[in-house]
């Protein structure tokens, strides 16, 4: 009995110690270098890009630290990051699952203009989420750069659309994206956006926050806690869901993917929509909205929205059911307006706020047909 307990004892103490010694070797720098070259070079294979690390730290078997890395294609920069760290579970990818604690990558820029476009012509083929386990407890993006440019174009005419972001030249600074407890099975995954933020430098279009928690499968989605603040809007949706049978149904969303959502007391200021849509340079109406809708984008319906203009003056409370959309001349629309108030100095505002000319806009010359009536 002896025997067998020292024999246990010693393998006990070798695989301790062969740990020691892989704890100690990976401390080594030389061993940090050649570690790193086997993975950039089998990433390259992979791949058919250059990745490339200037410098790497290990700290024990779970964590890492990267400096000066890049990513090109050919001679054309795919992606450069300063500094870039993560903590990774090894003993769960003998297990098939892919696990990370915590992602930081501070300060680089990214090219999504020099990625290689996907050679996959297969448009039969349905889409199906890959049969992996993942899991990240935390991501972070700071301070990034992005910049897009498509030199065959078309471009936005700066002169007529000032504010509309130029999705074939755009630059976008101070990127940080902030993301919570992703998870991914093979069948479902979830994540939480803690913050997404950023500056387009040619529209001058700045998202100050965008967040949410977000679940999805194959049979639908669902979002809870919504909020999108710009430096003119401020939207805040507490539920909203999505259903569907497969990704199949998004080729035809505008019919097929029925939605619902609730807005909380939001302020919805027209002018956000510049920066996203086109023809639109003139629109600065101010709304605030309270209530739900349901439906498609094709046919909508809302039992209960409550909408204030922006001075709080004019309301509406109305019941709508809408088909057609977003084919606006062909749209038919029913509404049933259960309350509703306003004055003609917040008419000639409104007014004021959808026309085309405002320097030519007079809302005194309205405002005085009815002053001071509700």
């Amino acid at each position: 009995m002896k025997h067998w307990i020292k024999i246990i004892l010693a393998v006990i103490a070798f695989v301790v110690a062969l740990v020691l010694a892989a704890l100690v070797l990976v401390q080594i720098p030389p061993v940090q270098r050649s570690i790193c070259n086997r993975v950039t070079e089998a990433v390259s294979e992979k791949t058919g890009m250059d990745l490339s690390v200037g410098d790497i730290h290990f700290a024990l078997f779970d964590r890492f630290v990267l400096e000066d890395v890049s990513l090109m294609n050919g001679s054309d920069t795919l992606l450069a990051c300063s500094r870039a760290s993560a903590k990774i579970s090894p003993l769960a990818l003998l297990f098939g699952e892919f696990r990370v604690g915590r992602i930081n990558l501070d300060g680089g820029s990214i090219y999504p203009a020099n990625f290689p476009k996907s050679e996959d012509k297969d448009d039969d083929k349905p889409f199906a989420l890959p049969d992996i386990k993942a899991s990240v407890g935390h991501v972070i993006l700071n301070n990034f750069r992005v910049v897009g440019y498509n030199p065959s174009g078309p471009f936005v005419n700066r002169s007529e659309e000032p504010g509309l972001i130029d999705f074939n030249d755009y630059v976008i600074e101070g990127f940080h994206l902030d993301i919570k407890d992703v998870k991914y099975d093979g069948k479902s995954a979830s994540l939480s956006l803690g913050d997404l933020s950023f500056k387009e430098a040619n529209s001058g279009t700045t998202l100050q926050n965008l967040s949410f928690d977000a679940r999805w499968d194959t049979t639908g989605a669902s979002i809870s806690d919504f909020r999108f603040r710009d430096t003119h809007s401020d939207i805040d949706i507490p539920e909203a869901s999505l259903a569907f049978r497969d990704f199949e149904a998004f080729s035809n969303f505008l019919e097929s993917v029925p939605f619902k959502a609730t807005i909380r007391d939001s302020k919805l200021d027209l002018t956000s929509l510049r920066h996203f849509v086109e023809k639109v340079p003139f629109l600065e109406l101010k709304l605030i909205v309270d209530g739900s809708v349901e439906g498609t984008v094709a046919d909508l319906r809302t039992e209960s929205l409550k909408v204030w203009s922006g001075t709080k003056q004019s309301f509406l409370d109305i019941g709508a059911h809408l088909s057609g959309l977003p084919d606006a001349i062909h749209t038919m629309a029913s509404i049933q307006v259960r309350r509703s108030y306003t004055n003609m100095a917040d008419i000639a505002q409104i007014a004021y706020e959808c026309s085309l000319d405002k320097q030519g806009f007079n809302k005194a010359s309205i405002a005085k047909l009815a002053p001071g009536v509700q």
